[in-house]
């Protein structure tokens, strides 16, 4: 199986240790855009998105995992 990790910024790109593919989207709406028309042309079974959690929750520390537990898709 093949692995597609989207990634922000390159820091959080260089932090993950993966066997997959790693494609770095930039921050914002439009950036998230044109990584998604860029992940379609990459051929993956999964797809798993990482990032640092910044400003989700004043009581989150540094190195704390964050876990979604829905995703939800707009047009």
């Amino acid at each position: 199986m093949s692995l597609l990790v989207l990634a922000p910024m390159a820091i959080e790109g260089a932090a993950l240790r993966t066997g997959g593919r790693i494609l770095r989207t930039g921050m914002g709406p439009e950036r998230a855009r044109i990584a998604a028309a860029r992940a379609l042309a990459i051929d993956a079974d999964r797809v798993a998105i990482a990032g640092l959690c910044g400003g989700i929750d004043g009581s989150l520390r540094p190195g704390e995992v964050v876990c979604a537990d829905e995703l939800r898709i707009e047009n």
